[in-house]
């Protein structure tokens, strides 16, 4: 394994379903895995996952996912971890890309072994430390197709990451703990103003649930005002020449679209001269 590595989870209100554990995780040991809970539930998880993995109280609760996810970037700073793979706990399975069909997409398979799934795991490490990138994600599997290359960049990660905790910390770019919603997104936006790499890895996709379809989690925090609390707040950091919040009728929910490549044109801009990959 890569050296300093650790795969960690946050969740909550759902301590009996857990599936990632027993998907992309399951051939990893007891040790390198992280379940960040609230304090109230420390005791229920431990009941149902201590045996797999290390169960850590946040100290708070109902803070949304930014100040956890806060939390468990200081944790990998005070724990010398170096990649970092934040995973959702609904994440179903890893595949791997094959080779392409007769119209010329990408064919995937999926990882079934724990030697294949902690060398995919291993891989897209190394790759992300040695590109220096500031965080590298996966692609979903339902739209894996769409990009041909190995990485697509920029843009915002979700469900499956690995974060450079040297690099950020170097660069003081953190999850915003007051972000209720939308962390990922925060995030990106800050690495990138900051004149840090986000790429996406396509040589991999991992699958998942759709959003919301499992009880727990953020669901609680995901309303109307909710989004619309939390995409202000991200109009208000980074402005809105970057940041733009519309209405979506479907999901009765606030969204955002961010000008990525705005973004990363500023970032690099900004510290040009600060990073040698410039």
């Amino acid at each position: 394994m890569t050296k300093h590595i650790a795969m960690l989870v946050n969740s909550k209100q759902r301590p009996d379903k857990v599936k990632v554990l027993d998907t992309v995780l399951s051939g990893f040991n007891r040790d390198s895995i992280m379940i960040f809970v609230e304090p109230e539930e420390l005791k229920s998880y431990k009941a149902s996952c201590g045996a797999r993995a290390v169960v850590i109280g946040i100290g708070e609760r109902d803070r949304g996912n930014g100040f956890v996810r806060h939390f468990m970037q200081k944790w990998c700073e005070q724990n010398g971890v170096h990649a970092a793979w934040f995973i959702d706990d609904t994440v179903a399975g890893l595949n791997k890309r094959t080779e392409k069909n007769a119209k010329g997409y990408w064919k995937t398979q999926r990882l079934t072994t724990s030697k294949e799934i902690r060398e995919a795991f291993e891989d897209m490490s190394r790759f992300m430390l040695l590109n220096r990138f500031g965080q590298l994600g996966v692609s979903f599997q339902g739209s894996n197709y769409l990009v041909d290359d190995e990485y697509k960049s920029p843009g915002r990660n979700w469900k499956m990451f690995c974060n450079n905790i040297p690099l950020l910390k170097r660069n003081n770019c953190y999850f915003d703990p007051e972000q209720v919603l939308f962390s990922d997104f925060g995030l990106a936006c800050e690495l990138l103003t900051n004149g840090l790499r986000v790429a996406q890895d396509y040589r991999y996709a991992f699958d998942s649930p759709r959003m919301n379809s499992v009880p727990g989690g953020c669901r609680m925090f995901r309303t109307k005002q909710g989004s619309h609390d939390s995409a202000m707040h991200m109009v208000k950091r980074y402005g809105e020449r970057f940041v733009k919040i519309y209405y979506d009728k479907t999901h009765d929910m606030y969204e955002m679209k961010i000008a990525w490549k705005k973004l990363m044109e500023y970032g690099r801009n900004r510290s040009k001269g600060a990073h040698e990959w410039w």
